[in-house]
């Protein structure tokens, strides 16, 4: 799965009307708990990927699957997570997809539960081959891509 997903920025009117200065809020509508806000499109824009990323955390917090991501629409962007968070995603959704607790994995590895739980836990760090070699142990691998930065579209705020 590409974990890359739509974002709506939109004027904050309240805040405006209260304060008096601009604002702005960022919501993703595959991913509910994700929203997040700031006072100009560049604070709005340096918070993002984090948001996302915590906010999909909650769900491996709660035993949930992860979102799909949808289609954006034209007024939407898209916003990735970063790469060692993707791993830790796909990580959790095969080990979801086949059954495979936190117990299981540390046995296919030989490595005690919390360090295999670590593994999926983006608070963490854990080097990119320990994620393959799990991801492997499922029978799954990873795969990084590159595009074009335009092909990631700036925000139209409404």
């Amino acid at each position: 799965m590409r974990y890359v997903y739509p974002c709506a920025v939109v004027r904050d009117e309240e805040e405006a009307e209260t304060t008096g200065h601009e604002a702005y809020v960022a919501t993703f509508p595959d991913v509910p708990p994700a929203i997040t806000g700031g006072l100009s499109l560049d604070e709005v824009h340096g918070r993002i990927q984090d948001c996302l990323e915590v906010a999909l955390s909650i769900f491996i917090d709660n035993g949930k699957p992860l979102p799909e991501p949808s289609d954006p629409e034209s007024s939407q962007l898209l916003v990735s997570v970063s790469p060692a968070a993707a791993a830790k995603f796909a990580l959790y959704t095969a080990m979801r997809d086949q059954g495979v607790s936190v117990a299981d994995l540390a046995r296919r590895l030989g490595i005690r539960e919390s360090r295999a739980r670590r593994l999926i836990d983006r608070r963490h760090a854990s080097r990119p081959s320990e994620v393959e070699r799990a991801l492997k142990a499922l029978g799954r691998h990873l795969v990084v891509e590159d595009q074009p930065s335009g092909s990631v579209r700036s925000p139209a705020v409404t």
